[in-house]
């Protein structure tokens, strides 16, 4: 496969592509014969699997999951999940700081050890473990922190091991998915961008179909990027309509993803710009656990350039005056429009305003803050946060309004999302730039 086919690859193609390349390293051997949908025999058993089958394999759809037809050897196992965690905890002194915060009797090595690991499972991690490492690592580290965050919001047992397992199997269902690895500095295309959308939703289907894993976990797994405000994916589910843990997962998912980015600094900063997207229980314990890790507030390596934040300033205004120029107030078009992609946008374009608002960046003099601030570099750092949190944000709600193919078919037609159009243009535009 080319890379230039990256974007239109089939899931399944994707996911067996990595399981033949996996056999290359450990013995993958078909326990009974594999056919196709249509009945032809394909490979014998006894057969192994590696590159050489790919071929012969995805010219077919198959009658079953190959996964439920082959053995491997080096499976992954609760005792694996436990050596990763313990590893992951020598080498991350701020991880291993709020595990400390734990009573003995739930330490994540003893709920790992906890976690039902069925066949199917087993082999889908086992992939992951050697094809995806960076993403195995980051699933267990969400388990450990999601931990943390759940003794926190007083969650029973039962609900502490499922809050587990959910963050083992959260990110699952990037196996599917042809997308850079996680310590990769290869910025994804649009259509990747999209696809992202779809892994909830293909780790939750697997794990509904097996009655070892409670509701709990498969529906926490389904909204792990889901947000209070309506804004998350891939359901645009809004406050009491996602599950308790799946709130926890959300926050343990972002606080390890900036960790693990080197941004743990910036971890509060976020959540400060967007206290209307996390349950905000689970993000006074956050506060709690983020105090007992830094007594103190951190003071990053590297203070935020001046110049650049000013140029920040000044593209989120020039953003915002655009908006209202080509398209109105804000809040009046989130109150009237019936496309719910529009109405996100709209939304972020006034939760912006307001940001600079509480923040002190005056349109008129926007450098006047900097000034005030002088050389504190946790303020800069506080800043610095939210100008790439508030352009994110943008970027996500732009994705979801390309995502509507109706909606903008429908802009030679309406007058106003013909000049919502010309107004994303110019911050892709501008983005862009910011980015080079």
């Amino acid at each position: 496969m080319h890379d230039s086919d990256m974007d239109e690859n089939d899931p399944e193609e994707v996911y067996l592509q990595r399981l033949t390349a996996l056999g290359e390293s450990v013995d993958i051997v078909t326990d009974s014969d594999v056919y196709s949908a249509t009945g032809m025999k394909l490979v014998s058993a006894g057969a192994r699997i590696n590159k050489r089958t790919f071929g012969q394999l995805i010219r077919h759809k198959l009658s079953a999951s190959l996964d439920d037809r082959v053995s491997m050897s080096d499976i992954i196992t609760a005792q694996t999940l436990v050596q990763v965690a313990s590893d992951s905890l020598a080498k991350n002194p701020l991880l291993a700081s709020a595990v400390s915060m734990l009573p003995e009797t739930i330490k994540p090595q003893a709920m790992l050890e906890r976690v039902i690991l069925t066949p199917l499972f087993s082999k889908k991690l086992t992939v992951m473990y050697h094809q995806q490492r960076a993403c195995f690592d980051h699933c267990i580290e969400v388990a450990v922190f999601a931990l943390v965050l759940g003794w926190h919001c007083n969650l029973n047992e039962e609900q502490l091991i499922a809050v587990v397992t959910a963050g083992v199997f959260h990110d699952l269902g990037e196996l599917y998915l042809k997308i850079p690895d996680r310590q990769s500095d290869e910025r994804l295309t649009p259509a990747l961008e999209r696809q992202i959308y779809s892994h909830p939703v293909i780790a939750y289907t697997f794990l509904k179909e097996c009655a070892e894993y409670h509701p709990l976990i498969s529906n926490a797994v389904l909204e792990h990027h889901e947000r209070i405000d309506g804004s998350g994916y891939p359901n645009a589910l809004r406050g009491d309509e996602i599950s308790p843990l799946g709130r926890i997962l959300a926050v343990a998912e972002l606080v390890m993803s900036m960790i693990r980015s080197g941004k743990s600094d910036r971890v509060l900063p976020v959540i400060r710009t967007n206290l209307n997207k996390y349950d905000v229980h689970v993000t006074q314990k956050l506060h709690l656990i983020y105090h007992h890790i830094y007594p103190r507030a951190p003071t990053p390596e590297a203070p935020a350039n001046k110049d650049r934040l000013l140029k920040d300033f000044r593209l989120g205004i020039k953003i915002m005056s655009n908006w209202r120029v080509l398209i109105g107030d804000p809040v009046e078009i989130a109150l009237k429009t019936n496309h719910k992609p529009l109405k996100i946008l709209a939304n972020r374009i006034w939760e912006m305003r307001q940001s600079f608002i509480d923040a002190g960046i005056q349109p008129q003099n926007p450098g006047a803050i900097l000034q005030e601030i002088g050389d504190d570099a946790a303020l800069r750092a506080d800043f610095e946060a939210l100008m790439d949190e508030t352009f994110y944000q943008l970027r996500t709600a732009i994705r979801e309004l390309h995502r509507n193919s109706r909606l903008i078919n429908q802009a030679n037609t309406d007058k106003i999302l013909t000049n919502v159009q010309r107004w994303v243009q110019q911050v892709e535009e501008d983005l862009q730039q910011r980015d080079a």
